[in-house]
């Protein structure tokens, strides 16, 4: 199925299905019938938790599936929680980097991310 995408700011459109989110989005990439929409996140203001999981999936119908579970790793209290900058794709598979340069493998079906390794 051609999908029909318009993106404009912090809008995108999926075959007449429109999401509005709180920032401007960034990247779109897509993966089979699925949407990776990558928000960009301000440097210049407080952050809230929310903020920190900008990765968004949607299905080819405009129904958001998953937001990115970007979360502090429970035995790691040292561990700071960095923003999404990059969504790269691999066949089959979705890798996101966060700007501490951490890169994660994300699991389609659930947003959820594993540490894969550190890129700087």
């Amino acid at each position: 199925m051609q999908s029909n995408i318009v993106i404009d700011e912090n809008l995108i459109k999926l075959n007449g299905v429109e999401n509005v989110f709180n920032y401007p989005i960034a990247e779109v990439k897509q993966i089979g019938t699925l949407y990776i929409v990558r928000l960009a996140i301000p440097m210049n203001i407080s952050l809230d938790k929310e903020d920190f999981n900008n990765v968004y999936c949607m299905d080819n119908t405009g129904k958001i599936i998953w937001q990115i579970q970007n979360i502090q790793p429970v035995d790691c209290s040292e561990f700071t929680i960095a923003p999404i900058v990059l969504i790269n794709l691999n066949e089959s598979q979705l890798f996101v980097t966060d700007f501490m340069g951490r890169k994660y493998e994300v699991k389609l079906q659930t947003g959820e991310m594993e540490l894969k390794r550190i890129t700087k």
